[in-house]
């Protein structure tokens, strides 16, 4: 799966409840990017990110850049809503609802582009109610 085809998949996901452009999509992926990266450890970000397009592997080291930039540790313990809090910060939204709507369309497509094994690697990183939250998306 292509960048093009990812974002698309994304704003078609999205479309039920929000409409975005694709730049303000792609900045959704990336928030979503962002918290993600936060809670697996370098190893399984590069393996998980392995199966994506460049483009998208871009974004995910841009977002990594960004967190360790401001100070964050490499690995930092998230639970589910601070996982959401995070994409709400980073995506500017009005509303954790909408963190949690995005999210789980950005995970969605990303079942679509990884591995199933790989995506259960990524989970198992996961503590038991983003776990299942993720697991569920």
């Amino acid at each position: 799966m292509n960048k093009v085809t990812f974002v698309r998949k994304v704003q078609d996901a999205l479309e039920k409840r929000i409409n975005l452009d694709r730049d303000r999509t792609e900045r959704m992926i990336g928030a979503v990017f962002f918290a993600l990266s936060a809670r697996l450890t370098p190893d399984e970000g590069e393996q998980f990110i392995a199966q994506l397009p460049t483009e998208l592997k871009a974004l995910w080291y841009h977002e990594v850049a960004t967190r360790l930039g401001q100070g964050e540790k490499a690995i930092v313990k998230l639970s589910k809503d601070q996982f959401l809090e995070k994409i709400q910060t980073e995506g500017h939204l009005a509303s954790s609802a909408d963190a949690e709507f995005i999210a789980r369309c950005v995970i969605h497509v990303l079942k679509e582009a990884i591995s199933p094994g790989e995506m259960e690697d990524a989970v198992a990183q996961l503590p038991s109610d983003l776990k299942a939250w993720v697991s569920a998306a």
